[in-house]
This record gives structure tokens, C-alpha cells and sequence, in this order.
């Protein structure tokens, strides 16, 4: 009897670990959490999927046009990416990533690329800015890196820090997008730290 119900303990362990909850990212908010202990073990973690495709509309290049001179942004989303506590994983979500650019004279001969985000010089990091599940059906909100900004200064490779938001213009064709960054609130600059924007902070872009 013994081993019979230490073979169904193993059968239980073992279709817990495997089976995989997937929930709508909306239902992050919602959702108790509880990363202590070590029910991380047994349990396998949550999977915040984008199952209804929110995140559709955003994804692509979008510009915004000043003289001669194209602000240029484009979105791409990962899924599934691994969330850490404590070294181990806490849940799984999709996720939307992107890059900017400013270009002079685009799409001419003349065309002069300003600055690039994803130039690795010193520490900068690759990808910028990550959008989190904090949305409606039209709104993105995220934290940008304004890694041009930076001055090449190593101790602050990832440039000044803002909040952004981005939010469709619906029924526009071409679709548009208002973009919009602020400012940290209460936060406290570091010497040498950068304190303003290098990237447009209200514009509308609009999709390529």
C-alpha cells in the first residue's frame, strides 16, 4: 500500500511540473502571486500569452517626420520570456521590444544615419526599451533608455530613464500613434548622470 501511494505521489509531482497554465496577459494584473518558498519547485510557472494578438497593431517600423530629419521606431515582440525570483523562474510572458533611430535626408542618396540606438558603444545595451502587460486595447506603457543621451559615459550607459507611453490612433489610415515620454517621477540624479531627453518626447509617429 505503501508503494502504491508513494508511485501516485511521483505521478501527481510529475503532471504538475509538466503542465503548462497560459493565461491572457491582462491576467497578470490579476492574478496572486506568490514567488516565496519553495512551491516554485512543483509548480510550473504561469505563461502571460498575448492569446487575443494585442500586441499586433504596435509591432513594426513607425517614423516621425521634422524637416529632414526621421525619427524612426521599430517594435518587435518576443514571446515566452522567463521571469526570475530568486534564480528561479516565476512566471513566463510575452513581451514587446524596440530600437529608434534618427536619420537626416532619409531614403536619399544624401541619407546620414544621426544616432542609433542599438550602437554598442561602451556599455549600451542592445534593445532599449521593454513594454510591460499594462495595457488597454490601444495603449502600451513602457520604460525607455535614452541611450544616445549618455554621453559615452560608462557609469551611465543606459542614458536617462523615462516613462513611455504609446497610444494608437484608431480609424487613422495610415494608422498613427501618439508617443510620449516623461520624466522618472522622485527621482534623485547622480553627478554626472543625464537629465534631459535627447529623443522626441511628444510626437505622433506614424506606421511605415
Amino acid at each position: 500500500m505503501k508503494k502504491i501511494t508513494f508511485y501516485l505521489l511521483i505521478c501527481f509531482v510529475s503532471l504538475t511540473t509538466q503542465a503548462q497554465s497560459i493565461k491572457p496577459l491582462k491576467s497578470y494584473y490579476t492574478d496572486s502571486k506568490d514567488y516565496y518558498g519553495d512551491n516554485l519547485l512543483f509548480v510550473q510557472p504561469v505563461y502571460y500569452k498575448d492569446t487575443y494578438n494585442h500586441f499586433i497593431p504596435f509591432i513594426g517600423s513607425w517614423k516621425y517626420v521634422e524637416g529632414n530629419k526621421t525619427f524612426i521606431v521599430t517594435l518587435y515582440k518576443k514571446t515566452k520570456e522567463a521571469a526570475f525570483w530568486n534564480d528561479n523562474i516565476a512566471y513566463y510572458m510575452d513581451d514587446i521590444y524596440g530600437h529608434y533611430r534618427l536619420v537626416e535626408d532619409f531614403g536619399l542618396p544624401t541619407e546620414n544615419e544621426i544616432y542609433n540606438s542599438q550602437d554598442l558603444t561602451g556599455n549600451r545595451p542592445m534593445e532599449i526599451f521593454s513594454l510591460s502587460p499594462e495595457t488597454s486595447y490601444l495603449n502600451i506603457i513602457c520604460r525607455i533608455y535614452d541611450v544616445v543621451g549618455a554621453n559615452n559615459n560608462p557609469n551611465f550607459a543606459m542614458g536617462m530613464e523615462g516613462d513611455l507611453k504609446i497610444t494608437i490612433n484608431n480609424n487613422t489610415n495610415p494608422l498613427t500613434a501618439k508617443w510620449t515620454v516623461t520624466p522618472i517621477h522622485e527621482k534623485w540624479y547622480k553627478e554626472g548622470e543625464p537629465t534631459s531627453f535627447v529623443v522626441p518626447t511628444n510626437i505622433v509617429l506614424t506606421k511605415m
